[in-house]
């Protein structure tokens, strides 16, 4: 009974995570840094960007979560 709810269970979480992933939270920030980035290569545009990609990625595994909960 408990190995079929654990291979559903890991089932369950590479979906949320493929859906996650796939589903990528667009944020406006990431592309006008990603933009002066692009335009004008210093290391302050830089580490904007850097900055703001580690953001978007904390929201894009917060989305991941939350597709997990709900699936479950």
């Amino acid at each position: 009974m408990r190995k079929p709810l654990l291979v559903l269970l890991g089932l369950e979480l590479l979906v949320a995570v493929a859906l996650g992933q796939i589903a990528h939270v667009d944020n406006w920030a990431m592309a006008r840094v990603f933009l002066e980035w692009r335009q004008n290569r210093t290391p302050e545009t830089r580490r904007a960007f850097e900055r703001q990609r580690r953001i978007t990625e904390i929201y894009r595994w917060g989305f991941t979560g939350v597709v997990f909960v709900v699936l479950a």
